[in-house]
């Protein structure tokens, strides 16, 4: 099998083992009017009514799952998606939204959720679709602070390469929906299956928390914006809030989960990674899975996957995880964009004989229309004779151009799933006839 196809392959065998149907299926079972979520049962005829919410990547798809499942046992709900067009679900409305910057859309899909678990009394059920991109996707900021102001903060994060756990503090800091104040809106008993888009797959952080809690203070989250110089930067008014906070001015976010609200994490990138490790098994190839999660500056990132690799015999080894790029160019691309461009730099300067793969289970890289890109040795020599010059491109983080050009582009359209990224390492001689 040609690399560029192996590594194709093996991606898709990840991304295939969470997509949420299969997710759903494999987490939540129905026995009559009995609903078993991992082992845990909830009989039905106890409540009064039952509602699903939801907002993310995955919300949609999840949706359509669980109302496969339940049918009309469900009394109404509504979930908030990147997009809505062609859904077919029938007893939950869905309300599109924007991302990764909060919009007006965004506004508007907070209050639904809001106005909908206000309905859902103490004897009723709501079940909540939760998954990568909530935090953008719903948005309802704490009094004092505009829409332009939340927007201007989230930019200045994601452009100087704070990780999602740090960005997602800052916004619980800032919202009136975060960090578990979602979940005040209702004295209904709540159930939360969960797609972890984050490092160690921690509640307190997916998606902001919407229904959970918070473990950072306004003190940390200052700390933190002045160590990635951006404190200074962020609107006059965001400022003034946090400074409130840190003054004890302003109430904390909740620091204890909901006893009435269950979590359980039904989608991580674990599950991806290990699928792909098996079908690599299938092609008759010796194969490593990284348990640590691949995170941190990009080029560093890069660095420590390569090492790891040249130190392990196995011929193939997946990497998941996520990085993150700062940003100084005005180029297109995304972190797994620029990761294979910063791999590609490193084995021209090695001369190694490797190809590589990095992409996005979302389908969706930076400001790109790719999900990532994928490179091998030949491309050292191609790069050359097209007279692409590596540095520039990086410099500009314009992974998206350089890759227009030489190929090598991965393109899934938004998957309706979010598990952080999949990185693959192929040393050139593991081609398999499989």
């Amino acid at each position: 099998m040609p690399t560029d196809a192996l590594l194709q392959t093996l991606f898709d065998a990840g991304l295939d083992a969470v997509r949420p149907p299969g997710l759903i299926q494999g987490n939540c079972r129905l026995e009559g009017k009995v609903l078993e979520i991992q082992g845990d049962r909830y009989d039905l005829n106890h409540y009064e009514r039952i509602f699903v919410l939801g907002s993310g990547k995955a919300a949609v798809p999840m949706a359509s799952e669980l109302e496969s499942l339940l049918g009309d046992l469900i009394y109404a709900g509504v979930v908030i998606s990147p997009r809505c067009e062609g859904v077919g679900l029938e007893r939950i409305a869905c309300i599109e939204s924007d991302h990764p910057i909060p919009t007006q859309k965004s506004l508007l899909g907070a209050q639904a959720l809001i106005e909908m678990l206000r309905q859902c009394r103490k004897n009723d059920l709501y079940i909540y679709l939760l998954s990568g991109g909530t935090s953008a996707l719903i948005e309802s900021p704490v009094e004092g602070l505009s829409l332009e102001d939340m927007q201007l903060t989230t930019d200045l994060m994601l452009k100087n390469a704070l990780n999602i756990t740090q960005i997602n503090s800052v916004r619980k800091h800032l919202s009136a929906i975060k960090g578990g104040r979602l979940g005040e809106y209702s004295e209904g008993q709540g159930i939360v299956l969960t797609l972890s888009d984050v490092i160690g797959d921690d509640l307190y952080s997916i998606g902001s928390a919407p229904l959970y809690a918070d473990q950072s203070s306004y003190k940390e989250v200052v700390e933190t914006l002045e160590v990635y110089g951006v404190y200074e930067k962020l609107p006059p008014s965001v400022r003034q809030i946090l400074k409130e906070g840190m003054e004890g001015l302003r109430l904390e976010t909740p620091k204890k989960p909901s006893s009435h609200i269950k979590h359980y994490l039904v989608g991580t990138n674990l599950i991806a990674r290990e699928a792909t490790v098996q079908k690599a098994h299938t092609l008759g190839l010796d194969v490593k899975m990284i348990e640590q999660a691949i995170d941190g500056d990009v080029e560093d990132a890069v660095e420590k996957m390569l090492e790891l690799a040249m130190n392990t015999p196995e011929q193939v080894i997946v990497f998941g995880g996520e990085v993150t790029v700062k940003v100084k160019g005005n180029g297109r691309g995304g972190r797994n964009q620029h990761a294979a461009l910063c791999m590609l730099r490193r084995l021209r300067d090695k001369g190694l004989n490797f190809a590589f793969l990095s992409a996005g289970t979302d389908g969706i890289d930076g400001n790109s229309d790719a999900a990532g890109a994928y490179i091998d040795a030949k491309d050292v020599t191609r790069v050359d004779a097209l007279g692409l010059n590596i540095d520039e491109y990086i410099a500009e983080n314009d992974a998206n151009g350089f890759f227009s050009q030489l190929g090598g582009l991965i393109t899934t359209g938004p998957t309706g799933t979010n598990v952080m990224d999949i990185a693959i390492l192929v040393k050139e001689q593991a081609h398999s006839n499989n």
